[in-house]
């Protein structure tokens, strides 16, 4: 968000946040036939693609995550099946041979979690159902916490969705299960990835230059200029979590 303001206030124009609800079709509409906003960039498109599309045609719009080729708008994000694949290489690399994706399954999730099936059946792995939780530090940890208790945690790699997800995990595995010797990879590196016990291990996702490619090609839709949509790198920062050993 950073990012995106400073290179809208150097084109002379104001970042309007907002919260969206994309089940109502006129939320977005509204900001446009009230003269309040030239142009959107949405963060989140979940499972509403259908209704993102019925949008696209009508505003000059671009979208934070995924791209999909039946999709009528354009997207900036990471290759999200290539990083799950790397996250579960990589635990694979460290002697993991119960590796588990946590996290819950929508749209680009679930392209993570094909990530992960790729590489399991690649390497004869097995490829386990994967862990409903929401991308909170809470409900990783409460979800954790009661596996742990019901004695059904029997991983040695964790593939998580998100890095929230992977802290909350290695949370309660620090308090519950303080002498496990689980490998855990995150997604996202937001910020604090580097400065927890241990350091996390995850999929990067270049939310600064994301951040510049997202305004340059809202402000080509917005002048009716030609454009697409734009994958970014997509690599894994290994930190402390993901070496079993000091764990």
């Amino acid at each position: 968000l950073g990012v995106i303001a400073e290179q809208l206030t150097q084109r002379g124009y104001d970042m309007l946040l907002a919260s969206h609800n994309t089940q109502n079709t006129q939320w977005l509409t509204q900001y446009f036939d009230s003269k309040r906003a030239d142009g959107v960039i949405i963060f989140g498109q979940g499972d509403n693609a259908e209704i993102i599309n019925s949008l696209a045609s009508r505003v000059p719009m671009i979208v934070w995550g995924a791209e999909a080729t039946e999709n009528k708008y354009l997207t900036v994000g990471t290759d999200n099946r290539l990083g799950g694949q790397l996250a579960t290489e990589h635990l694979i690399e460290q002697g993991c041979k119960n590796i588990v994706f946590a996290g819950q399954l929508s749209f680009e999730t679930s392209l993570r979690y094909e990530g992960y099936q790729a590489a399991t059946a690649q390497h004869h792995l097995p490829s386990l159902p994967a862990i409903p939780i929401h991308f909170t530090y809470q409900d990783a940890y409460q979800v954790c916490k009661r596996l742990l208790n019901e004695g059904e945690f029997n991983y040695d790699g964790i593939c998580a969705a998100s890095d929230t997800i992977a802290l909350g995990i290695s949370k309660a595995l620090r308090e519950h299960a303080p002498h496990h010797n689980i490998a855990i990879v995150g997604y996202d590196d937001i910020p604090v990835a580097a400065f927890t016990h241990p350091s996390l291990t995850t999929i990067k996702q270049d939310t600064q230059s994301g951040g510049k490619e997202l305004v340059e090609r809202l402000f080509k839709l917005i002048n009716k200029e030609p454009t697409e949509s734009h994958l970014l790198n997509t690599k894994l920062i290994q930190r402390e979590s993901s070496k079993r050993e000091q764990i």
